[in-house]
């Protein structure tokens, strides 16, 4: 699973979204899969060279795909993009239309085996969102609880406090953490 980050684009807007790096690599990987299908393309074509074919469409297409959420507190908006490359849905939303953030945690797993005392494999889930005004919803990022290590609720709490929205949390224990200002020390909000 892969973990979202904050980035800085300028002293009024940050996005969060997946790291450049990994799609790049997929990419990188992709291609080099391709040229070694290439060269061995005459022995058992089928069997031999569908497969790396598959994979590298796979990698192609996560290399191609795009989550991302970018806050601008000049001009007040949440603009949000979902899709593949040139092929996405983007939204734009107002600070007016939003109420705030929230984090919320289940668990994922048997509940009935858990209160009989049967060790289950159970794995929580922590969802970060954003409120509406007129009682939506919009989930950003879904994450086990364990691959997050406490840093999706660190960029939940550096979001809402960029944006000047409070952040709503289902457990009191996430609200001990500390607040990360970004890559560069801290953030410039205008007014």
């Amino acid at each position: 699973m892969l973990k979202m980050k904050i980035f800085h684009h300028n002293n009024q807007t940050i996005s969060y979204e997946f790291n450049r790096l990994y799609r790049i690599f997929n990419m990188v990987f992709a291609v080099l899969i391709m040229f070694g299908a290439y060269l061995y393309r005459e022995e058992e074509w089928f069997s031999w060279f569908s497969f790396p074919v598959l994979v590298s469409l796979v990698l192609i297409l996560t290399g191609l795909y795009l989550d991302s959420w970018r806050f601008d507190s000049g001009k007040k908006i949440i603009i949000t993009r979902f899709g593949i490359l040139g092929i996405y849905k983007k939204k734009i939303y107002q600070f007016d239309d939003i109420i705030g953030f929230s984090l919320t945690h289940f668990s994922k797993g048997y509940q009935k085996a858990r209160d009989e005392g049967k060790r289950k494999r159970r794995s929580e889930i922590l969802v970060f969102s954003v409120v509406f005004t007129s009682g939506g919803k919009r989930d950003i990022e879904i994450i086990r609880e364990t691959k997050s290590g406490g840093m999706t609720e660190l960029n939940a709490q550096t979001i809402a406090e960029y944006c000047g929205k409070p952040l709503t949390k289902d457990r009191e224990m996430d609200s001990n953490l500390g607040t990360r200002f970004g890559k560069f020390g801290k953030f410039y909000r205008s007014s």
